[in-house]
């Protein structure tokens, strides 16, 4: 139901002001960073525009609440990228199925999520969708950088703003999750606002490389050693092809199932290495906080012993630095430059 849906009290308001006063726009951007909950507030809306019972919210049992809830209703067409890009045939393929009259609900929905990974193609057919619109449909573009959806399609749909939600808020979502204890604490810190981004860590099971990323960090602190990001090209150099899973992804829209698709060995290394940066970022932006006296916004909270043990070792000057070496990395790895070569280029002293 849209009233059980967790902060966004702005982004509802607007929408379910539009619905009754008749004046429901065409197509929407729901537009703010991944993982805040746009695309949760978008299907708990959809649903309520639709609810056959036409009260102050949606009833939840009715066949449009209840056939809503599953990927496969025949008014509503769900895009998502395929290996990271939408493409025309996915926007034609809605096309045709918003051409049909509706066979359940009052309005068709085509809901598209990662909008801003159409590619030219995709964004050309979508734009032609806009300027013809179909009576009693209704598009939502839901995306985290507004930036890469075209000038042309953004003036003919209507924005809606999302924020990060309130640290409160984010923390009722994951208990609703089921999340509970020092993980819960943690995933509320480091989620920033974004509570689909801790649902994508859990699932992702990236607690063990976390703890990985503690103790690779604490032994060479404990060493003696230099903080040398090259040693993290040895230890997480390419993987072996039998630790690599191939998964199939089955699409989430209309056009259909999506072809096999395939974990490669070296989109599985970068995946980590990604991963495991950031969580440097994270450990040594805590130290930094430490030896700065803002302990109190420490992300990691339940590994506070060791940050404080590491803010002993390194410096706030120190882990600065370290820090602008990590950030310098994952740029290099956004440009997929090889990780070796960059990585090697940054060793850090520790001490005071």
């Amino acid at each position: 139901m849209l009233s059980d849906v967790i902060g966004h009290a702005k982004a509802k308001e607007k929408l379910v002001r539009a619905f009754e006063s008749g004046r429901l726009a065409h197509a929407y951007i729901f537009y703010g960073p991944a993982g805040c909950g746009k695309r949760v507030l978008a299907k708990e809306f959809i649903k309520y525009i639709n609810c056959s019972k036409g009260g102050q919210d949606s009833c939840g049992v009715c066949p449009a609440c209840t056939g809503l809830e599953g990927k496969n209703h025949p008014d509503l067409a769900v895009i998502e990228p395929v290996k990271a890009v939408i493409k025309i045939e996915q926007i034609r393929a809605a096309k045709d199925l918003v051409s049909l009259k509706a066979a359940q609900c009052e309005y068709r929905t085509v809901l598209i999520n990662e909008a801003d990974k159409m590619n030219a193609q995709a964004s050309d057919a979508l734009l032609k969708l806009l300027e013809e619109p179909v009576s009693g449909t209704m598009l939502i573009l839901i995306a985290s950088n507004i930036h890469a959806i075209s000038e042309t399609i953004r003036s003919r749909c209507q924005r809606i703003d999302f924020r990060g939600l309130s640290a409160e808020d984010t923390l009722a979502v994951l208990k609703r999750k089921g999340f509970e204890g020092p993980q819960l604490e943690f995933l509320t810190r480091s989620s920033e606002g974004c509570p689909g981004r801790a649902v994508n860590f859990a699932e992702d099971d990236l607690f063990g490389l976390r703890e990985e990323a503690f103790k690779f960090a604490v032994d060479l602190a404990r060493n003696g050693v230099f903080f040398v990001t090259k040693d993290l090209g040895k230890k997480y150099g390419k993987f072996k092809e039998d630790e690599v899973e191939e998964n199939e992804t089955p699409a989430d829209g209309a056009e259909g199932p999506a072809p096999e698709e395939k974990t490669t060995n070296g989109q599985k290394t970068l995946y980590v290495r990604n991963h495991l940066t950031d969580m440097f970022v994270s450990i040594f932006r805590d130290v930094l906080l430490v030896n700065t006296g803002r302990a109190a916004s420490m992300v990691n909270i339940d590994k506070n012993a060791l940050i404080k043990e590491l803010s002993g070792i390194y410096s706030a000057e120190a882990a600065a630095g370290i820090l602008s070496g990590l950030n310098r990395i994952k740029g290099l790895l956004k440009n997929t430059i090889n990780f070796d070569i960059s990585a090697g280029n940054l060793i850090f002293r520790g001490g005071k």
